[in-house]
């Protein structure tokens, strides 16, 4: 379900009941970049501490512009994960440059 400034308190209590009841939660940003060259994409022959800090700065250097939520319930009857994904778009604050949740 997309989470909008419209429909946030309607979908609130349900996105709070679902996080509650989850037993597994992913969470998935959406940025406005990952590299800005070849050089500082983490690749196979790094180490993990020369991996963390590509990352590290890929995640400073961009924006978010969508953050997704998927919630994860057993479905103990027949024995598989139901699952429940909620998204919400970030918008500018053209007043002061800041970005944020459209709720």
């Amino acid at each position: 379900m997309d989470v909008t400034k419209a429909n946030f308190q309607k979908v609130k209590l349900d996105f709070e009941k679902s996080i509650n009841d989850s037993e597994l939660i992913s969470i998935d940003l959406e940025m406005t970049g990952l590299w800005d060259s070849f050089y500082s994409k983490a690749n196979s022959i790094d180490n993990m501490q020369m991996k963390y800090e590509k990352i590290k700065n890929a995640a400073e250097k961009f924006q978010i512009i969508q953050f997704g939520v998927c919630t994860f319930h057993k479905k103990i009857v027949q024995d598989y994960y139901g699952s429940a994904s909620d998204n919400s778009n970030n918008s500018e604050d053209s007043t002061n440059g800041t970005c944020h949740f459209l709720y």
